[in-house]
């Protein structure tokens, strides 16, 4: 079929903020931002709606235009209503709804064991809770911090400012493996990443309401693990601390933290407390709720302490077992008044028993004496 006509397509240009109304058919091109876009004409020609619409390309964002949703809930058995009516649905982008999940894996992270990932994972705690970033309240950029099963390699200091919420996919599969030994592995912060002296200055809010779940935390070399300092409501749910000076996973600096909570967690390889705190007059709340641990201490002939118990009500629930796999399984609870400490024990053992006994002593330190090499496990479940 033989050329009866060539037209010249007219296309407007200019900056995407100048982008003005297109007719119907008409292109227009924004320098700046490279998109394209074409008039949608008027509802009268049959257009559902006057405006523009964008024509795709290599430089649009496929998240943010022509991508939309809406909950509908249909596995309940029916489309939920969403907005004020069934025509009025609350329709959001769906870049909206991805970014109500933060991966640390959006910062950089990897995970595998090899790269270094600190800048990364700093990166993300500041992006997500730093409060100077943009003017923005840090109570509006709250947002829970996923670490995904992988070993995250870290080789510097870890801030941890008010409200951070941190989960990984549980223990032994998420572990953030440290190497820092210059000081704390993980400190915390105020609102304003400020620590040290300038601690709570200019307005900063202190360390609150911090959440760690389901990962693990692994210091090689001789720092200290977790620093408190001045922080309140501190939780950590089915976490597993290994290593640290003494093997100490949390330091409580001058006892200024209050309700510590360690629950259903593992603390690896120690034969000592998992909270130290150092001596000060302010009087710090720590408290256990089902702290469970896998401390093991192996005992020669006499007596030897075993640990403090804090002042409060307890369980203390062990096991002693020998060369022979003799054992004795036990439960002894204990209420410690601070001046008087007073417990019930219950304990199993066979035919064969060992040569040992487990106390209670009136200031508080459970203490065994044996007869022969014993090994002893405990875990202890205390509120206070």
């Amino acid at each position: 079929m033989a050329i009866v006509q060539i037209s010249q397509i007219q296309v407007r240009r200019g900056l995407n903020a100048d982008l003005p109304q297109l007719a119907s058919g008409e292109m227009g091109w924004s320098l700046d931002t490279r998109q394209l876009y074409i008039g949608n004409g008027t509802t009268a020609e049959g257009a559902p709606t006057e405006g523009i619409t964008e024509i795709l390309t290599q430089y649009s964002n496929l998240l943010e235009v022509g991508i939309s949703y809406t909950f509908q809930g249909t596995q309940s058995g029916y489309t939920s209503v969403t907005g004020p009516n069934v025509l009025s649905p609350v329709v959001r982008t769906l870049q909206q709804l991805l970014d109500e999940d933060v991966s640390i894996k959006d910062f950089g992270a990897v995970g595998d064991g090899n790269a270094d990932d600190t800048a990364a994972i700093n990166r993300a705690i500041q992006q997500v809770y730093y409060s100077g970033l943009n003017g923005t309240s840090y109570i509006n950029r709250q947002r829970t911090i996923r670490f995904p099963a992988g070993t995250y390699v870290v080789t510097g200091q870890i801030l941890l400012p008010p409200n951070i919420t941190i989960v990984g996919d549980g223990r032994d599969n998420t572990v953030i493996s440290s190497t820092y030994t210059s000081g704390p592995a993980f400190i915390t912060c105020d609102s304003l990443f400020q620590t040290g002296a300038g601690f709570g200055n200019n307005g900063a809010t202190l360390p609150k309401a911090m959440s760690f779940k389901g990962l693990t935390f692994a210091l090689t070399g001789s720092a200290v693990l977790f620093y408190i300092d001045s922080a309140v409501g501190v939780i950590f749910d089915q976490v597993k601390f290994s290593g640290g000076t003494y093997n100490v996973a949390i330091y409580n600096h001058k006892r200024t933290s209050n309700y510590i909570k360690i629950e259903d967690s593992v603390l690896t390889g120690s034969t000592t407390a998992p909270i130290y705190e150092d001596t000060a007059t302010t009087t710090g709340v720590i408290t256990r709720t089902n702290y469970f641990d896998t401390r093991r201490q192996n005992l020669s002939t006499g007596t030897t302490t075993i640990t403090t118990l804090a002042t409060g009500a307890g369980v203390v629930r062990y096991q002693m077992s020998d060369s022979a796999n003799n054992y004795r399984l036990g439960e002894l609870k204990y209420n410690n008044n601070g001046t008087t400490l007073s417990f019930d024990e219950e304990w199993t053992e066979p035919l064969t028993g060992l040569g040992a006994n487990l106390y209670a002593t009136a200031s508080g330190n459970l203490t065994c004496t044996v007869t022969e090499s014993t090994t002893f496990k405990y875990n202890i479940t205390q509120f206070v």
